[in-house]
């Protein structure tokens, strides 16, 4: 799964966390313009599932998105 970040101060360094049945840790810098897009590896949040990530910056910006679960069928 991709993750894009923005808003972030220039070459902050950022932790991102994403939840997804397991907890995956990346780590990457912002960009001069403050953004940043990485992957987390192993994280499948298809639109059943419920998804959550953290970005959290060394310079004090933080970021945060949850998505709740779409209806779906039972297998």
């Amino acid at each position: 799964m991709a993750f894009r970040g923005t808003g972030f101060r220039p070459h902050e360094r950022v932790a991102v966390t994403g939840v997804v049945g397991k907890r995956v840790v990346r780590r990457t810098v912002a960009s001069s313009k403050g953004g940043f897009t990485l992957t987390l590896p192993g994280v499948d949040a298809g639109p059943c599932a419920e998804f959550s990530a953290t970005a959290v910056g060394n310079l004090g910006s933080r970021a945060m998105f949850r998505r709740s679960p779409e209806p779906c069928a039972a297998p």
